[in-house]
């Protein structure tokens, strides 16, 4: 219980801090914006968040099931990134046809696409940091990523007047870099024998029967959360969005807090003592 105290202390200071970096970013990006554009970014981040939950959140939740307790790391690392690189080409794919069906202008479309997918993989990353039990480097790759896109964020909008999509590609280099950094220090890509290769293919198959079903589960509670803005966006313009969507997010730091570092903590023991069949370990976190 010491150690799951010391992952609450971690968690709660990283959240924290990452509170602190979000509330300042809704501060800047208000009055550097203006209501206009805060709507625009507001309604180009809740499509790039459906496309990162929907194509890569049942990977993570894969991780945080399959992760914790197992003695199979490297296995379900390597299938990871099999299922990770099959979600990648197909949002890409998909934004070819968005392109070429004149769905969206070929910013918009690569701006929502690229940083979906960034914000897809670091969001693997942080499950397979936090599901491995380091702690501190969930917390590190978070704060992280909130610091440095808030400083290059805001840097950008004192320096360039239509800058919407220049904090996506900050936001987006940010999270591929953290990405790529915590796959090579995690050793991810180590290599696999033959029985392993094997094995492998399985845990693909376990990892798609235990996640997809949770991405059409996603994909309704996605529904429900994006809706508003779109609903607003269309009735109102992306003007009217402005101001609902400051509000919106304000709100958000205060909710929900709690829960989610309880979340951190808790789920990958429970994951871990289910896993050995520890009934009382299981009844007593649950």
């Amino acid at each position: 219980m010491v150690f799951l105290n010391n992952k609450l202390l971690t968690y709660t200071i990283a959240r924290g801090v990452n509170g602190v970096m979000a509330f300042a970013t809704i501060v800047i990006f208000t009055r550097l914006l203006g209501q206009e554009g805060y709507g625009e970014y507001a309604l180009l981040m809740s499509f790039v968040g459906f496309v990162s939950a929907f194509f890569f959140q049942w990977i993570a939740v894969s991780c945080g099931r399959f992760l914790p307790g197992s003695d199979k790391t490297p296995i379900i690392y390597s299938s990871t990134k099999i299922v990770s690189a099959q979600s990648v080409v197909i949002v890409l794919v998909l934004a070819v046809i968005f392109v070429v069906a004149d769905f969206g202008s070929l910013v918009q479309v690569l701006t929502i696409s690229t940083a979906g997918v960034a914000m897809g993989l670091f969001a693997i990353t942080t499950q397979i940091e936090n599901s491995a039990g380091r702690a501190s480097s969930y917390a590190a790759a978070t704060v992280l990523r909130s610091t440095l896109t808030f400083i290059g964020c805001t840097v950008a909008l004192l320096f360039y007047d239509d800058s919407v999509y220049i904090i996506f590609a900050i936001v987006s280099m940010v999270a591929i870099s953290l990405f790529a950094l915590f796959y090579k220090k995690g050793n991810w890509g180590g290599e696999l024998s033959l029985s392993e290769k094997l094995e492998r293919d399985s845990c693909v198959t376990a990892m798609r029967k235990y996640g997809i079903p949770v991405a059409f589960s996603t994909f309704c509670m996605l529904i429900i959360d994006y809706s508003d803005k779109w609903l607003i966006s269309h009735w109102y313009g992306v003007k009217g969005l402005g101001a609902y969507a400051a509000a919106y997010d304000l709100s958000q730091l205060t909710m929900g807090t709690v829960a989610n570092v309880f979340s951190l903590v808790f789920f990958p023991a429970i994951v871990a003592a289910y896993s050995v069949r520890n009934e009382e370990k299981v009844a007593l976190l649950g």
